[in-house]
Parts: structure tokens; sequence; C-alpha cells
């Protein structure tokens, strides 16, 4: 098999130490981990967009990032809208909306969980 240890001989020693065959790599990815990637590649912009709102301090920057996140979200792919509950969108725009008073970001926050709670109502 091509775990077992091949046998040798150590000189210093006297020893005899198990030694791996060397497995060759092909240059080619698995496709798990390929799918993987690509699954990981499409819904980075929405990892990129609840980052940007949990770090979002101060008035200007959050609605910057409620902006964006709005962008992001506003589609009607119940799959990417799962990722986004899975990055925990919901939660940290709830988390936004306790730091403000601001009619028009409440508003803003509020359209933003629409778009988010439009993922399969399997969540």
């Amino acid at each position: 098999s091509i775990n077992d240890p091949i046998y040798t001989e150590s000189a210093q020693h006297h020893i005899i130490k198990p030694q791996r065959k060397e497995l060759r790599r092909s240059s080619s990815v698995p496709s798990s981990v390929s799918r993987r990637k690509r699954v990981d590649d499409k819904y980075n912009s929405v990892k990129r967009a609840v980052e940007e709102l949990n770090r979002a301090i101060g008035h200007e920057r959050r609605i910057a990032a409620i902006t964006n996140a709005c962008a992001e979200f506003d589609h009607w792919d119940e799959t990417k809208h799962s990722a986004e509950l899975n990055y925990g969108a919901a939660n940290v725009l709830s988390l936004v909306l306790s730091m403000t008073d601001d009619d028009d970001e409440i508003r803003m926050i509020c359209a933003a969980l629409e778009m988010v709670f439009r993922a399969s109502s399997e969540m």
C-alpha cells in the first residue's frame, strides 16, 4: 500500500527507522477542493459586505457600509441569501440598527434586513 513504511537501517545508531514512500502529487486540484473554492469565491463579496458592516464605526462609514450591503443583498437568489444569513448579515445589521437613531439610516438597515431575509424558508 502507498502508506506502508519502507524500513532502512540507520548507519549511526543501527536502528531500523520507517520511512514513508514519497507520494507524487498531481498538479491538478481535487474536484471537491476546486468546488469548495468556487463556492467560497462566489460568496466572497457577501463576506466582505458583512465584514465592512461589522467594522463600520461612525455615521458616515455606517451609511457607506449599509449602501454597499444593500447593493450586494438586492437580488432574488435564495442560495446566496442563505449564505448571507450564514455569514451573520442579519445579526450584524441588527447590531448596526442598535447604534443609530437616524431615520434614514434605520430605513436603509430595515431595507437591507428585508433583502437578507429573502432566503429560503428552510433556513
